[in-house]
């Protein structure tokens, strides 16, 4: 199904989405499945077609230098040199069988890794939940989404409850994106459709629905894919210089086989004798040994990226890394671990470095920092779970961060949220700039907040300090902040309103007040381990001239 421009489908009401569709909350009935894949196509980006084996074999033939050799072998057998001509053809068959045999391996170990990247889906059919391959899905059907889940299709969102999405694969940035299933205007960049779901991208946190609008090439990552496999091969700086060197070859033998003919003839040698000695001149200028040798020093370099992990399909390209001179790199995910991670924790009792990787001690905290990793935990959404002694967390970076802070100051967050009991929650919206949940512990109600220093100081009216809560020092609080974000740290303000009544119900919460404030936690995106080692090995490297990010946001200097 592709994009239809009249009336996108984040204008669409959900209303209007269902018939145009042929959908329905009950998902769609299995026995007109078929007939979806025959007229869609399976929900797949069509990989480009696999070279046959001969033409794998006459590509090995195509550079101008091998050509050059061909006709050297050629005319060395009209010759009757049958030695030379033997030499000449044994040089060509080697060239040509290290050359297939690297491109073949290389191959099969590409399609090997594609065959473990099969996708499912949990889609709703017939009005049950059913897991199936994602190449399976089809135009219309209802997906289930949760954390953790990379989305399978583009989607027109109808369920969205504190729903987030990991949209980098689009646009490179790690900030999570709030959904909505609201009807949005129909001119709004695809990075604004806060209603649509898009293939490829990840569920940070919440759970959703959404119906599949495209699948394939009609999704918005098929079309990035589609355009890409329309770029023609350019040739790599090796091919440019082996072409050059060939045509500088051959009008040098050229231009020698036609003086040392006309130098024989002018002096009286007779022409048939001097024609076969200008060829076996021209034939003995052109060097045999050159494509072998290029072919086997191209196939180390791809063995010492094996070695790496890197798997060079076309041997080529791998001198096309030594021909580099300017680097290109996306930040999130490449030069960063795209995983969110507090590096200071404030108090008005003082500050707690956690770049370290060793534990603190939860009892050397202090009652505020205790807290407001205590906030961090339960006024969060990401799932946690204990596997053999190991967290694993999943959800939105940003508040995985808050969890993993807390374990590394020696709290257990899954205890923590089995001890407060939850009772109502409000989710974090971008207008509201906030999220609060009410939890039930020693038989009274506590309120744990946690947004952007700016809305809880609007909110709080006290500040706990190690002599007890006194009035909050707005400028301290927002110097210590300002100071955070001049680091480049992304600054959360913890709160939490003490033991109170239980609010009259839990499905309207009026936005809390009076709040005790209790500190401050600054989180980054880490650089990736050996990331400067890396960046600073290519600076030294020749002829490196510069490296850059692909944001500007993301540039480094190491």
């Amino acid at each position: 199904m592709t994009h239809q421009s009249e009336q996108p489908w984040h204008a669409r009401s959900i209303e209007e989405i269902e018939p145009a569709l042929g959908a329905s909350p009950r998902g769609l009935s299995a026995s007109g499945i078929s007939d979806r894949l025959e007229r869609f196509g399976r929900n797949t980006l069509p990989e480009a077609p696999r070279p046959g084996v001969m033409t794998a074999i006459m590509h090995q033939f195509e550079s101008p230098l091998v050509l050059i050799l061909i006709v050297a072998s050629v005319v060395t057998i009209a010759l009757k040199e049958y030695f030379d001509a033997t030499a000449i053809t044994a040089v060509l068959l080697l060239n040509a069988t290290i050359g297939f045999a690297q491109e073949r391996r290389a191959e099969h170990s590409v399609r090997a890794l594609m065959g473990l990247l099969t996708q499912r889906a949990r889609v709703v059919r017939d009005g049950e939940e059913c897991e199936i391959e994602s190449a399976e899905i089809v135009p219309g059907d209802l997906i289930v989404l949760e954390s953790g889940v990379r989305v399978p299709a583009d989607l027109r969102l109808v369920v969205a409850r504190s729903f987030f999405t990991d949209e980098s694969l689009l646009t490179g940035e790690s900030t999570t994106i709030p959904k909505t299933t609201s009807v949005l205007p129909a001119n709004l960049p695809v990075a604004d459709r806060a209603n649509m779901a898009y293939a490829g991208t990840m569920v940070s946190s919440g759970r959703g629905r959404g119906y599949v609008v495209a699948t394939g090439t009609g999704t918005e990552i098929g079309a990035i894919a589609t355009e890409m496999r329309a770029i023609e091969r350019a040739p790599t700086p090796l091919e440019q210089r082996v072409a050059r060197f060939a045509r500088f070859i051959g009008i040098v033998v050229a231009v020698a086989a036609a003086g040392a003919f006309a130098a024989g003839v002018a002096i009286g040698e007779p022409p048939a004798e001097m024609f076969t000695t200008a060829v076996a001149l021209a034939v003995a200028t052109v060097p045999e040994g050159l494509p072998v040798a290029l072919t086997i020093t191209m196939v180390v370099g791809v063995r010492r990226m094996a070695r790496h992990n890197v798997i060079v399909r076309w041997l080529p390209s791998v001198e096309t890394l030594g021909s580099t001179t300017v680097i290109g790199s996306d930040k999130t995910g490449t030069l960063t671990l795209n995983q969110m991670a507090v590096q200071e924790l404030w108090t008005a009792a003082g500050s707690i470095d956690l770049t370290t990787p060793a534990k603190t001690a939860a009892e050397e905290l202090g009652e505020a920092a205790r807290l407001t990793l205590l906030a961090g935990i339960l006024a969060n959404e990401a799932e946690i779970v204990r596997q053999q002694g190991e967290y694993e967390i999943r959800g939105d970076p940003t508040e995985a961060a808050l969890l993993t802070a807390a374990i590394q100051c020696g709290l257990a967050p899954d205890h923590i949220r089995l001890s407060f009991k939850p009772y109502a929650d409000i989710p974090f919206e971008s207008e509201r700039q906030f999220s609060a949940s009410v939890r039930e512990h020693d038989d009274g109600y506590v309120t744990f907040v946690k947004g952007a220093p700016e809305r809880m100081l609007a909110m709080a009216t006290t500040m706990l300090t190690p002599a007890g809560l006194v009035e909050i020092d707005h400028g301290k609080v927002h110097d210590v902040a300002n100071t955070m974000a001049a680091r480049g740290l992304r600054v959360l303000a913890m709160a939490y309103l003490p033991a109170h009544a239980r609010p009259p119900t839990p499905h309207a919460l009026p936005d809390p007040e009076g709040l005790v404030l209790l500190g401050l936690q600054g989180m980054a995106d880490p650089i990736r381990p050996g990331a400067r080692e890396a960046i600073a090995a290519c600076r030294t490297a020749w002829p490196i001239t510069s490296f850059g990010s692909s944001s500007a946001r993301g540039s480094m200097a190491c």
